[in-house]
Parts: structure tokens; C-alpha cells; sequence
């Protein structure tokens, strides 16, 4: 894949999923296709996109900028102190859990 940490999503006129080390342009080479200028590129199962970038992206969209590892970060939290935790309470479900103080967290929902 991408030696960066970004690619971007495109989908092709017949619905086809595909991502692109650099930013595609459409009608490129043929009719109906993203394309890049000798980019790598790769095609990816249907529902790919929106399972990894929680988007859904049809050929009348513009191709979708993803950072590699962006969901995941935007689903933790830090202490700026070296630890990591889930953003998700573990009790409730819920995306509320905060940092109290350098190595401790709690949920805002169940306390």
C-alpha cells in the first residue's frame, strides 16, 4: 500500500470501491473510472469504505482523504503522560470517558 500514512477512497461509476496513494481524478484515462498519475491503487470489497471511514461515498462524490489509523485515534484519549485509553465506557457504551488526572480515567455519564 501507500508509503505515507494518507490514501484516498473513490468509488467508479459501476460502483466499484477502490483506494489511491494519491488523489484520483475522474474521467482520467476512460470514461466512468478514477484514475491517478501511475499512483498505486487498489480495489476493495464492496462496503469497504464505509466500514473503515464510517462515510458512504457514491461515483458523484469527490474522493474521500483518509489518514491511515484516524478512526482509532478518534476513539481514544491520552493523559499527555504516556497512556491511552478508550473513549468508550466500558460499563454504559457510550463515547464519554475523560481524563481525571494523569493515569485515571472516568465515564461523565456514570459517575
Amino acid at each position: 500500500m501507500t508509503q505515507n500514512n494518507k490514501i484516498w477512497f473513490a468509488v467508479d461509476e459501476d460502483g466499484s470501491e477502490w483506494w489511491h496513494e494519491e488523489k484520483p481524478a475522474r474521467n482520467g484515462i476512460q470514461n466512468g473510472l478514477w484514475t491517478t498519475g501511475g499512483a498505486d491503487w487498489g480495489k476493495l470489497f464492496p462496503g469497504a469504505i464505509q466500514a473503515i471511514t464510517g462515510q458512504t461515498l457514491t461515483w458523484e462524490s469527490e474522493p474521500l482523504e483518509w489518514v491511515v489509523g484516524e478512526r482509532d485515534k478518534q476513539k481514544t484519549i491520552t493523559d499527555d503522560a504516556g497512556n491511552t485509553w478508550s473513549k468508550t465506557c466500558p460499563n454504559c457504551g457510550k463515547d464519554s470517558m475523560h481524563v481525571v488526572r494523569p493515569g485515571k480515567v472516568q465515564c461523565s455519564k456514570c459517575d
